[in-house]
């Protein structure tokens, strides 16, 4: 099993219905496997294929959880941000 540090786990806010479940791990993301996670990992595929920056995907950790390549950037969850409800803020990635 992986040892991981308390202090080295920073659970990441916002997502829509993760429940404080995902955590970024030094430079990865994990998050709890769904049922839906074999979409999210077509999208993902889709968006890196056409060149959009997208997280690779890195497999599973001991917990179960699927495990993502960190990308430095803002998140406009539900809205919440304003350069998050333009076109050009939903179409521009931010870095």
């Amino acid at each position: 099993m992986e040892l991981i540090p308390v202090d080295a786990v920073e659970r990441l806010e916002g997502g829509m219905g993760n429940d404080g479940q995902v955590v970024r791990i030094s430079d990865t993301v994990r998050r709890p496997a769904a049922s839906t996670t074999p979409a999210l990992l077509a999208l993902l595929n889709h968006l890196a294929a056409v060149g959009f920056p997208a997280p690779n995907h890195l497999g599973r950790d001991d917990l179960g959880r699927d495990v993502f390549g960190w990308l430095e950037g803002d998140v406009a969850a539900q809205g919440d941000e304003p350069w998050g409800q333009t076109d050009d803020g939903i179409l521009i990635p931010k870095r």
